[in-house]
């Protein structure tokens, strides 16, 4: 058998350089962000999306349906107040025809934040997530209120348990992330769960195929969701970069971190 090789060693000097730097990128890019929030606020209009979807809840509730009857009628160009969530997504947007509007971002940025606290990402992975997060496009849809915010905490959520996951499935377009946690037992049941709460909805997942199938649009295609991928990268990175041990349910073995030993000598 090969010997196991050693963890590498840096000089002091090298680590203070590195770590330095990475703190350096850290203050930059988290003032990249800054701006960036600031001119998204300039480039949507707040609340969008937020709005698009609770009104459409609304005509839900009051049985006018969640889909317009031109969507389903036929071929239509799509605009921007068009809805095509599945119909499950309802079980989201409902509640928020009542709930402050402050908590549709409150929520999952909390959830977001926590989960990323738990994973304590190495610097090199702080510096990756805000990286991405500095995107201008992350912050439009943060900005809009679009239902991505709530599938990146669904993910968020699937790292420490698995099934959470499955919220992914909010956005179809977005399923291969709602892999993540499959091999755990817990992701087994929420799905059986799902299904059944899915099917009041039934008779109205032959509209929303419809709604698919006859949109007409440039952002109708597989990559209609292709904007949103960043966003889910922020805590896919800091599961990827963790620390420590973040299995919850036990059904995974805990992930082992080799580092320098206390002292800084080579472990």
């Amino acid at each position: 058998m090969l010997p196991e090789p050693a963890a590498r060693y840096r000089p002091p000097g090298m680590r203070f350089l590195a770590h330095a730097l990475g703190l350096a990128l850290i203050v930059l890019l988290g003032a990249i962000c800054v701006v960036e929030a600031m001119a998204s606020l300039g480039v949507v209009p707040v609340a969008h999306d937020l709005n698009v979807y609770v009104d459409a809840a609304r005509r839900w509730l009051a049985g006018d349906g969640f889909y317009r009857p031109e969507q389903v009628a036929g071929e239509y160009l799509l605009p921007n107040d068009a809805v095509l969530y599945p119909p499950v997504a309802l079980l989201l947007f409902v509640p928020f025809t009542l709930l402050p509007a402050v908590l549709w971002w409150a929520i999952p940025g909390a959830i977001v934040g926590l989960v990323a606290w738990r994973h304590r990402p190495r610097l090199g992975g702080v510096v990756f997530i805000l990286f991405i997060l500095a995107l201008p496009t992350n912050w439009w849809l943060i900005a809009a209120g679009n239902p991505a915010i709530w599938v990146a905490a669904a993910l968020a959520l699937g790292t420490l348990y698995g099934w959470p996951a499955l919220g992914v499935l909010l956005k179809p377009s977005l399923a291969p992330f709602a892999l993540v946690g499959f091999w755990r037992h817990s992701w087994r049941m929420p799905m059986v769960v799902g299904a059944i709460v899915s099917l009041p909805f039934v008779p109205m997942w032959g509209d929303w195929v419809a709604v698919l199938m006859n949109a007409r649009s440039p952002r109708s295609g597989p990559l209609y969701s292709v904007i949103d991928v960043p966003l889910l990268l922020i805590p896919l990175l800091a599961w990827l970069a963790r620390t420590r041990a973040t299995v919850v349910d036990g059904s995974a073995p805990p992930m082992r971190v080799v580092g320098p030993a206390p002292g800084g000598a080579p472990g």
